[in-house]
């Protein structure tokens, strides 16, 4: 089968639009970030983990290798997918730069302690909702506080196709997505009740059809010229999840106590780009904004501290010292 989201990278690249992901390791005690990068063509996330993973070697490990499954047709999802809802544009409360990408944006990066990590887990339990909607609740609250003029926009929410897709590689693209509306606030049940029905309905699926039948049909040309078109509409960014890894550092030079972080590419219409995952216990929370929106990297520090802050707003007291006291920027 062919990896159908490398086209839709590649013609993003010709426009100007960068597609690295940038990933890698983060030794806290020598105060030392390992940085890699990966076009999106070639690879999603979890193929870049596994990649870097294969070549350090690490001879030991577990991450996101998805569940045996089979591929909706086309015309179930067509079925299923719901009245597409206008798209509304985020209105940035700061001046915009030219939309071009820059080639060095700061990327921030927090991990939280293994204690408190279970206790944001334990929390999410409670509330009955996902990790996910938890953390990307607390994310849209603060950009929608800092960022917007006025409140609202849309998330693009990649998810894994693992587990039905049979590529040449396992580090290619076994991804897709879904785009989930929210107003100024969302709280984490509207958020996880949001990404469940567009899941329910193959939202992910019919969007990998579509993108499937352009490349089939018109190949790289029509991909262009699709592209262009749906360059016109604006979002807030990316919130990719990343799963959970265990792994053992040993004989591969890196402290035991390292961890794994990642960053989307990003790009000038999903200016926010946003990932978390689990990493031998820890929670890594990672975060870029795209040259488009004029904010540098004290800015980007900022709206990460203020993004764990909210995490932490609904634990107990005790939890929530706990998250605070073992944050490692």
């Amino acid at each position: 089968m062919k990896d159908y989201a490398a086209p839709w990278f590649r013609a993003r690249r010709s426009q100007g639009i960068d597609d690295t992901i940038c990933y890698g390791m983060i030794e806290p005690g020598r105060d030392r970030r390992h940085v890699f990068t990966v076009p999106h063509e070639h690879c999603d996330g979890v193929g870049a983990f596994m990649r870097l993973l294969r070549r350090l070697p690490v001879s030991s490990w577990t991450g996101v290798t998805g569940r045996p499954a089979s591929i909706p047709s086309l015309f179930s999802c067509w079925k299923q997918h719901s009245s597409a809802m206008p798209v509304v544009s985020p209105q940035w409360r700061h001046h915009q730069q030219p939309a071009a990408d820059a080639d060095a944006q700061y990327i921030a990066v927090e991990a939280l302690s293994a204690e408190a990590t279970q206790a944001l887990m334990r929390e999410a339990r409670r509330q009955g909702v996902s990790l996910n909607a938890l953390l990307l609740s607390a994310l849209h609250g603060q950009v929608s506080q800092q960022l917007l003029s006025e409140a609202g926009g849309s998330w693009f929410i990649p998810v894994t196709l693992r587990g039905a897709l049979v590529l040449a590689s396992d580090e290619m693209n076994h991804a897709s997505g879904i785009y989930l509306p929210l107003p100024g606030q969302a709280d984490s049940k509207r958020i996880h009740a949001g990404i469940a029905d567009a899941v329910r309905r193959n939202e992910h699926w019919w969007l990998w059809h579509q993108s499937r039948i352009v490349v089939d049909v018109g190949g790289q040309w029509l991909v262009k010229k699709v592209l262009r078109w749906l360059s016109r509409r604006s979002y807030l960014g990316s919130f990719s999840s990343m799963g959970e890894w265990q792994i053992d550092w040993h004989g591969t030079g890196l402290e035991s106590d390292s961890y794994m972080w990642a960053i989307p590419p990003g790009s000038p219409n999903y200016p926010v780009a946003a990932c978390w995952l689990i990493c031998n216990g820890r929670l890594v929370l990672n975060l870029k904004l795209n040259a488009v929106l004029g904010l540098g990297a004290a800015r980007c520090e900022a709206l990460l501290r203020s993004w764990r802050r909210a995490v932490t707003m609904s634990l107990p007291v005790d939890a929530a010292v706990a998250v605070a006291e073992n944050c490692h920027a």
